[in-house]
């Protein structure tokens, strides 16, 4: 008789342990699957937004200051057929570029801001380019080029000026959506590892203890 009973509670405590492991297993699937698409879906913003965006105004950054070398070089006397060229496609290229970085914005107001950037950067390249054209059938001595850029400086320098007003804002916006995002992956990353920790705990004192 009291093996019996013995028996039965052993079997009793045995499928209440079964029973909890099932259970905490299926939330903590759900709980756990919850927490990768929410990853996945920040991963995803991450990738084709933040990052991509921070890369483009950092290559249009480098291409605007590589477009200003080479006009200043045309005035030095330097290569003017390799440097006109340069000009012509890194021009192609940071427009391209704008074009890329607005698909990266999150809000109207940041588009807006990237289009800002965009009309007064490409005004300041657009005019070096113009400028510097108007010297591809003239004979470039040093009389010439001088005054040529005398004539560049004066027009250039409010173009350039317009140009910081807007295009530093979006370089800011994008590094501190880059931060932010990291951030928030790690604090996902982070209650993810206490999930799977905090379900390894609850296995162990409501399923293998009881047995």
């Amino acid at each position: 008789m009291f093996s019996k009973i013995t028996n039965i509670s052993i079997k009793a405590k045995t499928n209440g342990a079964i029973f909890s492991i099932l259970l905490i297993t299926i939330i903590a699937i759900v709980v756990i699957t919850l927490a990768l698409n929410n990853v996945y879906g920040q991963f995803i913003q991450f990738k084709d937004k933040d990052a991509a965006g921070k890369i483009y105004t950092l290559e249009i950054e480098k291409d605007m200051n590589y477009v200003s070398r080479c006009t200043r070089d045309i005035f030095l006397g330097s290569n003017y057929e390799k440097n006109l060229q340069s000009i012509e496609e890194k021009s192609k290229e940071i427009a391209d570029k704008f074009t890329l970085l607005e698909k990266t914005t999150q809000d109207s107001e940041e588009l807006l801001a990237i289009k800002n950037a965009k009309t007064t950067t490409m005004a300041f390249i657009d005019y070096a380019h113009e400028i510097v054209g108007s010297l591809k059938n003239v004979d470039k001595t040093p009389e010439v080029l001088s005054k040529t850029y005398l004539e560049y400086k004066k027009n250039a320098t409010p173009l350039a000026e317009k140009s910081r007003e807007f295009f530093p804002a979006v370089i800011k916006t994008k590094n501190d959506n880059f931060d932010a995002t990291i951030n928030n992956l790690n604090a996902e990353l982070s209650n993810l590892k206490i999930i799977t920790l905090g379900t390894g705990v609850l296995l162990f004192v409501f399923g293998i203890l009881p047995m």
